[in-house]
């Protein structure tokens, strides 16, 4: 999931440079907001699933979640 929104994100990235080149300032606009927002869902999950991994080794580990 996380390799998906990066990849969306470096093609949007594409996208908007090709708006841009076309001086599709509308097209720049929306393919950069769709890039950002692929870049930071990829950052969101990331976070996640370090938050996941480190709360399921402190059950193993016997530690509380304090």
């Amino acid at each position: 999931m996380i390799r998906t929104f990066q990849i969306l994100a470096a093609i949007l990235v594409c996208i908007a440079a090709y708006f841009l080149w076309m001086e599709n300032k509308d097209g720049v606009l929306v393919a950069t907001a769709l890039a950002a927002c692929s870049f930071f869902m990829s950052i969101r999950f990331q976070a996640k699933e370090r938050l996941t991994r480190s709360a399921t080794e402190r059950r193993a580990t016997g530690e509380s979640d304090d």
